[in-house]
């Protein structure tokens, strides 16, 4: 419809309806993202949450590794002191167990789950500047 052909009132209408669909469709829009933008805050929330809770998974798993590393040692100290004492045969042990507890304790506080997402992160902004190709890995 041409609208030379419409009288001014015509227009008049047709513009204040273009004008109250435009900003309907603004409000629409900016509703739509505000409820965006907050299902991915409430997202991000339960990713550091679940991020905090397997941390604190790690924690406690190593704190306890360490408390039965700490009673169960001296009484096989204890057993092998009482039964023969010229066979110290509980360095085997508390070595074998101290590698192991090492290696643990490395994990949780130097090489774990925060390690893996700083490297990932590494990883990507390197990519992202183009010096790193997903086909060099």
């Amino acid at each position: 419809m041409d609208l030379r052909l419409l009288d001014t009132d015509q227009i008049g209408k047709k513009e204040r309806f273009v004008r109250s669909w435009k900003k309907r469709r603004i409000k629409n829009y900016t509703k739509m993202n505000l409820q965006e933008r907050q299902q991915e805050q409430e997202h991000d929330n339960r990713i550091s949450y679940q991020r905090a809770q397997d941390r604190v998974t790690e924690l406690k798993a190593f704190y306890t590794h360490l408390v039965t590393f700490l009673v169960i040692n001296p009484f096989l100290i204890y057993i092998n002191y009482v039964t023969y004492w010229g066979y110290q045969w509980f360095w085997f042990v508390l070595m074998g167990w101290g590698i192991g507890l090492t290696a643990h304790a490395l994990t949780v506080f130097s090489f774990g789950s925060n390690w893996e997402s700083r490297k990932i992160r590494e990883i990507m902004e390197k990519e992202e500047e183009g010096e790193l190709r997903i086909e060099d890995k």
